[in-house]
Formats: structure tokens, C-alpha cells, sequence
């Protein structure tokens, strides 16, 4: 039996969700309303995923990048320099990049607000959605290698978009990555390490995002010869959406608290 790994502080165990599908389509993602609930973590055994499958939604996809957006397509990602959105969002809404991918196996992300968008391998894939400003919504981030003697490489980013620049701000960015190039110990002690310049519960100050009880957890390892490389890695958090309007360049020193 894999050792159970120590959960860092301030962070605390996350839950295991259960998916209920909802009913509208789309490609390569497949979404729902979740509930949580504790979970076991004695074992070694690799949490059974969902399938992959031509999909289903129940948030609405925002932004031009997203308007050919089909079964068997993700919406485009923004470029360097392409930073303008030509559709503004609603009144009383924020937008947001969420860019995932997962090497050696497979990554989801679940929501209330937003339901579950999964991707499967080391192409990033992009998704542009609106939330309302005021509210809070629970994530849940959950990377499941496809064979647990190579391990996965989970990597997933939100940013906010602000329309006074325009600019970009990032929100929180997850990466585990350890001694052989995927997730393991290593690699989770890393990420939690540069999780300490965050300020006002982001990495950029300037944006309006903020996250709180943020925690990770994993079902367990494999052996030293086997590189110990997680078989999955599950982070959760709350994302507060402030009502504010983002004024500043992404970094501004306006933005630091004094």
C-alpha cells in the first residue's frame, strides 16, 4: 500500500465529486452538476473517470473565439498579442480563459456555475465563458493518468479578461510538475511554493478573481522505482468574482496592497 501523502497547510483535503450529466451537446467535453463528498484515500486504485464522449453542456460559451465552436472543437485560444474580444460580455458579467491539458492522460474541470468541461491528452484546449460578477462558484480540477507507471502531467489556467486595456489577468494557474516531468510529490510541493506570491487570493493583484480554500489530494503513488508519480491530482477551490471594475495594467503597482 502507497503511503498517504501530507496535505500542506493552509490547504485541506478536497472532495470527490460525482458527475450528474446534464442534456445539450458538444465535443470532447463532457459536463454536469456535481455534489461532493468525502473520499478514501487508503488505497492506490485510480478513481474510475468519466467517459469521454461527444458531449454534453449546460453553460453557454462565450466571445468570437468560440463561435465556431462544434462537436470535435474546442474554441480557438487566444494568441500572443490577441487580446481584444470583439463580443463584449453582458452587463453585470466577467469572462474568463480556461486553458487545460493533461500528458498522459486526461483532465476535467467541474462547476456549479459552469458544469464539466474535460480534455483528454497534452494539447491545450481552450474555453471562454461569462460568470456574474458578485457571485462565488466551487471548482473542482481532477487529472487521472492513463497508465499510473508514467504518471500525468496536469496543467490548467484561469484568467479574467478586462476590457479597459484590454488586458488579461491570471487568476490561478495549476502545474504539478516533479523530478521525471510529471506529477508527483515534487511536483505538488513545487506548485505549492510559488503559490506564495499571490496576492489578494490571485496571482495578479490587478484582477478581479479572487480564490479561496484552495486544496489538493491524490489517491496515492507509485513505488520509488516507478518514480512515484501520482496516478491522479485533484485540486478544489472558491472563486469570489468581485463586482469591481479592473482598471490597471496586469502587475501595476497600484494594485499591491500597501
Amino acid at each position: 500500500m502507497a503511503p498517504r501523502p501530507r496535505i500542506f497547510s493552509p490547504f485541506t483535503r478536497s472532495p470527490q465529486c460525482v458527475v450528474y450529466p446534464s442534456v445539450t451537446a458538444f465535443a470532447l467535453v463532457t459536463i454536469g452538476l456535481f455534489s461532493c463528498s468525502t473520499p478514501s484515500v487508503q488505497g492506490t486504485k485510480t478513481p474510475a473517470s468519466s467517459p469521454v464522449v461527444a458531449a454534453a453542456r449546460n453553460a453557454e460559451l462565450a466571445g468570437h473565439r468560440c463561435v465556431a465552436a462544434a462537436p470535435g472543437v474546442f474554441c480557438a485560444c487566444r494568441g500572443a498579442g490577441d487580446d481584444t474580444e470583439s463580443q463584449p460580455t453582458q452587463p453585470g458579467y466577467k469572462r474568463f480563459e480556461i486553458r487545460m491539458s493533461a500528458s498522459g492522460g486526461r483532465i476535467a474541470a467541474a462547476s456549479e456555475a459552469l458544469g464539466r468541461f474535460e480534455v483528454q491528452g497534452p494539447q491545450t484546449r481552450c474555453l471562454y465563458v461569462d460568470l456574474l460578477a458578485g457571485s462565488t462558484t466551487k471548482l473542482t480540477v481532477t487529472a487521472i493518468a492513463d497508465d499510473k507507471t508514467t504518471g500525468v502531467l496536469p496543467e490548467f489556467s484561469l484568467t479574467e479578461y478586462g476590457p479597459s486595456g484590454p488586458f488579461w489577468y491570471e487568476t490561478l494557474n495549476v502545474q504539478c510538475q516533479g523530478k521525471y516531468g510529471q506529477c508527483d510529490r515534487q511536483g505538488a510541493d513545487s506548485w505549492q511554493d510559488s503559490l506564495s506570491s499571490r496576492k489578494r487570493g490571485r496571482v495578479d493583484p490587478c484582477g478581479s478573481a479572487v480564490v479561496k480554500s484552495l486544496r489538493w489530494d491524490t489517491s496515492g503513488r507509485q513505488s520509488d522505482r516507478d518514480g512515484e508519480f501520482f496516478h491522479d491530482f485533484t485540486v478544489s477551490f472558491d472563486m469570489e468574482i468581485k463586482s469591481f471594475a479592473t482598471r490597471f495594467a496586469p502587475g501595476s503597482t497600484e494594485c499591491v496592497p500597501k
